[in-house]
């Protein structure tokens, strides 16, 4: 278990277990998913997790925040969204929606 700041949470606790026979049946899966501010936070994770040598997505634009996907020891997706949104419709793009407005 780690205390401290986490880029875009402010202090937390996290905790992270492994336990690879649990995680067999859940690889590749994302129970899990993290809100930070904006894309910067993003930025720093991906700078925070490359120095640990933790592979990562690029920070991507999906179609409405900006998302940073990496696995936990287990192989379980952790996804990274942003509050930020980026404002780019990307309709174009197989995958990727419109933003609903009312």
């Amino acid at each position: 278990m780690s205390a401290g700041e986490l880029p875009g949470l402010g202090p937390v606790i996290v905790s992270i277990r492994q336990n690879p026979q649990a995680a067999l049946g859940c690889k590749d899966f994302d129970p899990v998913s993290f809100a930070v501010d904006d894309a910067a936070d993003l930025r720093a994770w991906a700078d925070h997790l490359h120095q640990l040598g933790v592979a990562h997505s690029p920070v991507i634009e999906p179609s409405i925040s900006w998302l940073l996907v990496f696995s936990d020891p287990d192989g379980l997706q952790v996804h990274l969204y942003s509050w930020a949104v980026h404002g780019i419709d990307q309709p174009e793009r197989s995958g990727y929606g419109h933003r609903i407005t009312a």
